[in-house]
């Protein structure tokens, strides 16, 4: 898996993702647009059903051992150095089987605190119909907004 770094055109959450992808992180949707928690998990699992035969899910450490026996990679996300009352935001970070892997911000400061595990898992039969019963219906959460199928959607538009 080929280490990757955040700039400011990404962010962890995204970059870890990519990594996880085996991919650049400018080809997933844009979390510094989107913003993070439900404005974020959204496009991403759009962008995972377009894409790949994945989806996104995240459990707290309570439900994270089965998890972390398989050996697979996957997103740690809690608090950093960087969080304060005054900046509460959580910082996403590549980890195996539970522990730190790799840090994506560029100071590789790592996670104070784990509050919950982000894992990519093949999509069930039931979800991926659900999904394109919601896409079918006009759901624009279920449409990929990623930059490529964006400018598809342009020339789609336009034509």
């Amino acid at each position: 898996m080929e280490r990757l770094t955040q700039t400011h055109e990404d962010n962890c959450w995204q970059t870890c993702v990519a990594m996880l992808l085996g991919c650049p992180p400018a080809f997933l949707p844009d979390q510094h647009v989107l913003g993070g928690g439900l404005e974020y998990v959204h496009p991403l699992r759009a962008y995972l059903h377009e894409h790949t035969a994945m989806t996104y899910a995240e459990v707290g450490s309570e439900r994270f051992a089965d998890i972390a026996r398989q050996g697979t990679p996957h997103l740690m996300m809690g608090e950093t150095v960087r969080t304060s009352p005054e900046h509460d935001v959580w910082h996403a970070i590549v980890g195996i089987s539970g522990v730190a892997y790799w840090d994506v911000h560029p100071s590789r400061a790592g996670l104070t605190k784990v509050f919950k595990f982000g894992f990519l898992a093949p999509i069930p039969a039931e979800w991926k119909l659900e999904w394109d019963r919601r896409k079918k219906a006009g759901d624009a959460k279920a449409f990929c907004v990623c930059p490529s199928c964006a400018v598809a959607a342009r020339k789609v538009s336009v034509a």
